[in-house]
């Protein structure tokens, strides 16, 4: 048994391995594994567009979301400017709010991915007795994950929350 590192180089590998002597029978699947992996690519490309055009829209509802907090307290921010504040001091509690929102936006996924997974490798690992397919253990990948999307939401509230005071600021 044979693991290859990336399948598109599943032909190549298997015709090297037949040409190796006392090597009786090699057995990949042929044409239908080469369209599945294109398949799983394809799928893999279309939802990494999917998660970037899901990251720009969170970033413009939480700049929108900022910029009508900003033009709520806009009396309050004119008074600090007043008083003597600096830019950076009227810009962190706007910063630190996108951040939160961004954390908050992101518990729903969170949510959909620690019971979601957890659904799928249960059913699938039942469902499959063979090893094509194997998922990883669920707890040490969702727990990394989920960082992961939490720091996401956060980077992205912050990055959101930056450009809307930045443009206010600079009236």
């Amino acid at each position: 048994i044979v693991e290859v590192k990336n399948a598109k180089n599943l032909d190549k590998i298997a015709k090297k391995i037949g040409d190796i002597p006392c090597v009786k029978e090699v057995t990949y699947g042929g044409s239908s594994t080469n369209k599945l992996v294109d398949i799983l690519e394809s799928v893999r490309n279309g939802g990494a567009i999917f998660v970037v055009a899901l990251i720009i829209v969170a970033l413009f509802m939480i700049a929108n979301t900022i910029k009508i907090t900003i033009t709520s307290r806009s009396t309050e921010i004119s008074i600090m400017r007043m008083v003597g504040a600096s830019n950076w001091y009227i810009r962190i509690p706007f910063m630190l709010e996108g951040i939160f929102i961004g954390l908050i936006g992101s518990i729903v996924p969170l949510l959909i991915l620690v019971y979601g997974y957890k659904f799928a490798y249960v059913t699938m690992t039942s469902l499959m007795s063979s090893n094509l397919i194997t998922f990883m253990s669920p707890y040490p990948l969702v727990w990394q994950l989920g960082a992961l999307l939490a720091l996401l939401g956060a980077v992205v509230g912050l990055i959101g929350s930056f450009f809307s005071v930045r443009k206010f600021l600079k009236l």
